[in-house]
């Protein structure tokens, strides 16, 4: 019998503030259900704080990754835009995912994104994004209210993806701003919402490597907990 394969998880990085967590220092955090959805999937859950003396080492012990969503967004210096004003911005965390993910790629480990975890995974295989939605659509229909257990809007997967083997269309939840605006080499859409915002990527030369728009650890859609069953189920 395999043992549970190690899915490691980067933690979000909060600064201090008199009205935070912690007045004195910046902290780490992360919702729970990130790592409860790998628990109940047959994965071991394990967080990493940015050390970047220990990615390869981070790399060479974990045998799968969840890259989790988070409230800011990825530089536009990466894709060759300018900064909207708009967007908000994290470096030591940016800069700690682009070179973890960098080291997984590496070592072909299988790779799960979510939200913003998607939208990294397109920006280092050479997508762009759009910096604002409502810029585009004239609305903000993806960045819902909570609670984000309820579903909002539909997506449409598309047939024979890797995804379409454990995912079915239907609605699912959306606390999003920005949206990814093409994609590069080896890079597929596998799901997209009826205003044509890509809600899903696949990479075809890699063993396991898909990311999601919205939010599955909150099981808004029936198959969402088929997602982190199939990133365990490769790791193993």
């Amino acid at each position: 019998m395999n043992a549970a394969p190690i899915i490691a998880i980067p933690l979000d990085w909060e600064e201090a503030s008199p009205t935070g967590y912690s007045k004195s220092h910046a902290y780490y955090a992360l919702r729970s259900n990130y790592a409860m959805a790998i628990s109940a999937a047959g994965g071991v859950p394990v967080h990493l704080p940015y050390d970047h003396a220990a990615i390869e080492r981070y790399a060479d012990l974990a045998d799968g990754f969840l890259l989790p969503g988070g409230g800011f967004d990825i530089d536009p210096k990466f894709y060759g835009a300018a900064l909207h004003e708009k967007t908000k911005l994290k470096p030591h965390r940016t800069e700690f995912e682009f070179a973890l993910m960098r080291a997984a790629m590496a070592r072909r480990k299988p790779i799960l994104g979510i939200c913003n975890g998607m939208q990294m995974l397109a920006v280092l295989g050479g997508g762009t994004m759009h910096q604002h939605l409502p810029d585009q659509l004239g609305h903000a229909r993806h960045d819902q209210p909570m609670p984000f257990t309820e579903p909002v809007h539909p997506v449409q997967v598309v047939a024979g993806t890797q995804l379409a083997k454990r995912f079915h269309s239907g609605r699912v939840n959306s606390s999003h701003h920005q949206a990814v605006a093409s994609l590069g080499a080896n890079w597929v859409i596998s799901a997209q919402s009826d205003d044509g915002i890509i809600e899903a990527i696949e990479k075809t030369d890699y063993p396991f490597c898909w990311g999601v728009q919205w939010h599955p650890e909150y099981h808004a859609h029936p198959d969402d907990a088929a997602l982190f069953q199939a990133l365990v189920e490769a790791a193993i």
